[in-house]
């Protein structure tokens, strides 16, 4: 793994279901044995939440 981090930006992420969610799931699988990875999503409540999903930091940002 190199020292490059990539921020992925997407609408929900894993667990939530949707064409653009299974995608973004898919991609950063691929490539988080290649780089340091973090993505940063749309929380369903009104907190923001920072989670490690199979070692992958998830940044839940709260939503009203």
């Amino acid at each position: 793994m190199n020292g490059l981090t990539v921020l992925h930006i997407g609408k929900y992420y894993y667990p939530y279901r949707g064409g653009f969610e299974s995608s973004l799931y898919t991609l950063v699988n691929e490539l988080k044995e290649e780089l340091q990875l973090k993505v940063l999503a749309s929380n369903d409540s009104c907190k923001t939440v920072i989670e490690k999903i199979k070692n992958l930091t998830v940044i839940r940002l709260a939503s009203f």
